[in-house]
């Protein structure tokens, strides 16, 4: 059974990678986003994009064992730890990037007038990639160290599982917990920021479009942030029960290594149908990456009658069955009346 999870974690997550780079895409594109909105948006994707990567990473281990290639393999080793590494960076940017877009907001809605002056500077730039270099080397740190404490498969431990939840479970149990209280926190703050601009859009003075541009704008994030803090907080809820329930039957020693596999892929199978209604979330939710999806879809579908159209025209036959070719109609044309004019003169 946790063969075929995995099996459905890979299938999903190879679905949700592919939509968190259309995102990314997307936000690249939007040019009504305020900057700092926008890179914070393309960072909290990235951050998914890479829990996703090392989640696809970390399931070739039934590959490797396949091949009877051992741990003491030092290409498998390395690429193992790096992949752990960029794993729990993505885990810290993530958390970080939340908390900055719900402080980003805030600023947008108390300080309108002035945010939406605000001009395009590299502070916000050099800020992210301070964070990239702490995330990193904080998941360095860890790594090593959780390396030293713990052998990576001991010999009590199920193959195949998963580094985090087998020998790491209170890193784990602190950041879905942390995930609970700061969601609930953010959904409060949220849904009263919500509630506050669609009230000061009403009393504004209808004079004032570049503030009520700013209030517009709040209310369709906020809007957006209350899916995506619904969505993760359903997310860390269920992943809380898994974890403290694996936790619990480990410690005391209440279910096999089997079982506690299954409850491992579960989890892991949970953080996937996340990615998926995260990029649901944003390409419904969100009007800037909603109309590039049309404009994409619409682009692919004319492509595709310009071929059809095309393969019809290769295919035109005269009355003796000769096919005739239309690919040269302007020098043809061109030509004739080349002709035309000379015999003329």
């Amino acid at each position: 059974m946790s063969d075929v999870l995995r099996m459905i974690e890979n299938i999903l997550w190879s679905f949700a990678v592919v939509g968190i780079c259309y995102v990314i895409k997307c936000l690249s594109r939007a040019s009504l986003l305020h900057y700092n909105l926008k890179m914070i948006l393309i960072n909290m994707s990235i951050g998914l994009l890479g829990y996703g990567c090392s989640r696809l990473a970390t399931n070739t281990d039934s590959i490797t064992c396949y091949f009877h290639i051992k741990q003491q393999n030092v290409i498998y080793r390395t690429s193992m730890l790096i992949t752990k590494i960029y794993f729990v960076a993505s885990l810290f940017i993530m958390m970080f990037c939340f908390l900055m877009l719900t402080v980003e907001r805030t600023v947008a809605t108390f300080v309108p007038e002035r945010y939406e002056q605000m001009k395009k500077t590299g502070k916000g730039f050099c800020v992210f990639v301070l964070f990239w270099a702490i995330s990193f080397v904080a998941s360095i740190m860890l790594n090593l160290f959780w390396q030293m404490i713990n052998p990576p498969r001991m010999d009590d431990d199920p193959l195949g599982s998963s580094f985090l939840l087998n020998t790491n479970t209170e890193f784990m149990l602190v950041i879905v917990y942390a995930a609970i209280a700061v969601n609930g926190a953010n959904g409060v703050l949220v849904c009263f920021l919500y509630s506050h601009n669609k009230k000061r859009r009403i009393q504004l003075d209808r004079s004032k479009l570049n503030v009520r541009y700013q209030y517009s704008e709040n209310i369709a994030t906020t809007r957006l942030l209350l899916a995506l803090t619904g969505n993760c907080f359903a997310a860390a809820c269920v992943a809380a029960m898994l974890i403290s329930f694996y936790y619990a039957a480990r410690r005391k020693g209440l279910m096999s290594d089997p079982d506690l596999m299954f409850i491992e892929k579960s989890f892991h199978v949970l953080a996937s149908i996340y990615a998926i209604f995260y990029n649901i979330v944003f390409l419904a939710m969100h009007r800037p990456n909603r109309d590039q999806l049309v404009r994409d879809v619409r682009r692919l579908t004319c492509s595709q009658r310009q071929t059809s159209v095309v393969s019809l025209r290769s295919q035109v036959k005269s009355i003796e069955g000769h096919r005739l070719s239309f690919k040269n109609e302007g020098t043809v044309y061109f030509n004739y009346l080349s002709q035309q004019w000379n015999a003329k003169q």
